[in-house]
This record gives C-alpha cells, sequence and structure tokens, in this order.
C-alpha cells in the first residue's frame, strides 16, 4: 500500500477483513489516515461502507487484520475504550442546533465527550475545555473562529 502524504498517520488499519457466516463484508482493506487529510468511503448500498466504518471504531470487531490508532493496535479494544482514546465516528444524522452558531455546535460536542455529569452548578458555556476543544477544531477546519457578540 502507497504511503498517503500528510501529517502523521493517526488511523491505520492493515488487511481488515469482517466475515458474516459465508458473506465476507469487508475484505483485506488498507488505509492509513494522516493528520490533515481527508478520506471518503464510497460504494453502492451492500458494499461495505458502514461496516468498515464500524471495524474501525470497534462497534464490530474485524475477522481479521489489524487496526491502530496513533501506532498503538487497538484491535482487540471495545468501541468504548476506543473512544476514550479519541477514536468516534459520526452518524449520517443531522444533530446541530440551528438557533448555535458553529462554534457553539463544536463546543457542544466537544462536551459531550468531556461529561461531568456531578458539575450541575457550573454553566456549560464556562467550560475551558471544550471551548479550547472547539477552538481547535475550528481554527483546523477554516481559519480562525467567529463568534456571534
Amino acid at each position: 500500500m502507497p504511503e498517503p502524504r500528510g501529517g502523521q498517520v493517526l488511523l491505520r488499519a492493515r488487511n481488515v477483513s469482517r466475515s458474516f457466516g459465508g458473506l465476507k463484508a469487508v475484505d483485506d482493506v488498507s488505509v492509513a489516515v494522516r493528520e490533515g487529510t481527508v478520506h471518503a468511503v464510497i460504494g453502492t448500498n451492500g458494499a461495505g461502507k458502514s461496516t468498515l466504518i464500524n471495524l474501525l471504531c470497534g462497534e464490530i470487531q474485524a475477522s481479521e487484520g489489524t487496526v491502530e490508532l496513533l501506532g498503538r493496535d487497538v484491535s482487540r479494544w471495545s468501541q468504548p475504550r476506543r473512544a476514550q482514546a479519541g477514536l468516534g465516528r459520526s452518524y449520517q444524522r443531522n444533530t446541530i442546533y440551528a438557533p448555535f452558531t458553529v462554534f457553539e455546535n463544536c463546543r457542544l460536542s466537544a462536551q459531550a465527550r468531556l461529561q461531568r455529569p456531578w458539575d450541575w452548578f457550573t454553566p456549560a458555556s464556562t467550560c475551558a475545555t471544550s471551548r479550547a476543544a472547539a477552538t481547535h477544531a475550528l481554527s483546523s477546519a477554516r481559519g480562525s473562529p467567529r463568534r456571534r457578540t
């Protein structure tokens, strides 16, 4: 497999396959996702796109092959453990809040990952960690974030 151009390899799959009985839904797929790159998985209905994504994020285990996150083999890790390590996925659903700015929607997503259910009295808008994560996400995507005043 030729190495893609870009930054550090964040996620790598090597010869990943998944069989369901006699059906091979994903057959010997290898991919390296580097920092600063964008990838798309395309194909017809039933081609195995969702199965591949589920294999990468740990929702289902691969029958063969390995999945690495930042060079560490996570093939046998559960989905929650991979998510805690920073490997997540999004679904084909729009769960944004139209009255919120893009920045506020990003901050809300960051707060979902950085939950503090015991902290009832601190306003969500003052969460410095989610603010920093949202700022970083927007800066990486398009430059400086715009804030509503």
